[in-house]
C-alpha cells in the first residue's frame, strides 16, 4: 500500500477574510471564510473569525497535528 495524504505538519495562515489550511509542501487544503462586521454579513451568516479559526484548527487536528500550536495562535 502506498502512502497517501498530505505531508505533515499542516499550518493555518490568516488572510484578509479567511483562514487557509496548508500542508508542509504549501499546498492549499482548505479555505475557511469569516465575516465579523455585522453590517456586511449576509443572511447566509458566514462564520465569525473565532469560529473560522476553530474550524481550521479542527481540520489540522483531524490530520493529527494542531496548526494553532505550530503558528503560535
Amino acid at each position: 500500500m502506498t502512502a497517501r495524504g498530505f505531508p505533515l505538519p499542516w499550518c493555518v495562515e490568516e488572510l484578509e477574510r479567511c483562514f487557509v489550511v496548508r500542508d508542509s509542501a504549501k499546498q492549499n487544503l482548505a479555505y475557511v471564510y469569516f465575516e465579523d462586521d455585522l453590517a456586511i454579513r449576509s443572511p447566509a451568516r458566514p462564520l465569525t473569525r473565532n469560529d473560522a479559526l476553530r474550524v481550521a484548527d479542527q481540520l489540522c487536528g483531524a490530520a493529527g497535528f494542531r496548526g494553532r500550536d505550530w503558528l503560535g495562535f
